[in-house]
């Protein structure tokens, strides 16, 4: 068995493991790689039959937000759907761009990507009395949309947020900022997403449900 390769649906995957201090197995599917966090000293093939389990489910997750598909012509920029024109460019914001890859697409947008989560944090940070100054940070994976770390007094967000709305953005933003309240995922956590954020409900609806199926 070579654990270092997966097949799913006759798709070869490739799969990278790195040992953590952590408490149990992440795993996260960048293109055509899995890359899984295991606890120190785990065995790579328990961690091989976890995924055989699980990374279908996973495949198919990533596969049904439908945020863009170059080769067809289509990208989704904060919940918009832009088309390729008659000359293969995108008209984005008035602009034309040609956009051969998504890592292309990130780089023309990081920016102001940037500039909108920081202006989001800030505003939530202020309604929700919140006097920590965070780094934000914006990481290229799929399977984990933000996470706040006490440590560092950093945020960190998905890049692929930048394909969803604002009240999806909105919805991740404020559940990493209750966790200033509550470190866990518990009822009184919720209670403080909810408090400043009604809309938390359907924003992760709207995740969940995929851009190309309809807001």
């Amino acid at each position: 068995m070579n654990v270092n390769e997966i097949y799913f649906n006759g798709d070869k995957y490739n799969v990278i493991y790195k040992t953590k201090r952590i408490k149990k197995i992440i795993i996260r599917l960048k293109d055509d790689t899995f890359y899984i966090s295991m606890p120190l000293f785990s065995l790579k093939i328990m961690a091989y039959k976890f995924l055989s389990d699980v990374g279908l489910k996973l495949i198919k997750k990533v596969k049904k937000s439908n945020t863009y598909d170059l080769e067809k012509g289509y990208v989704f920029l904060y919940g918009k759907k832009y088309t390729k024109n008659k000359n293969g460019l995108f008209l984005i914001n008035n602009n034309e761009y040609k956009i051969d890859n998504i890592n292309e697409f990130y780089n023309l947008f990081i920016n102001d990507y940037f500039n909108l989560l920081k202006s989001r944090v800030d505003y939530y940070k202020n309604i929700m009395n919140i006097p920590v100054v965070y780094k934000i940070h914006i990481k290229n994976v799929k399977t984990i949309l933000g996470s706040n770390s006490l440590k560092t007094k950093s945020l960190t967000f998905s890049i692929v947020l930048i394909h969803y709305p604002l009240i999806v953005i909105d919805s991740i933003v404020v559940h990493e900022l209750a966790h200033y309240f509550y470190r866990n995922h518990s009822k009184n956590f919720y209670n403080v997403v909810y408090k400043y954020f009604p809309d938390y409900k359907k924003g992760l609806s709207i995740f969940k449900k995929g851009l190309n199926n309809g807001l």
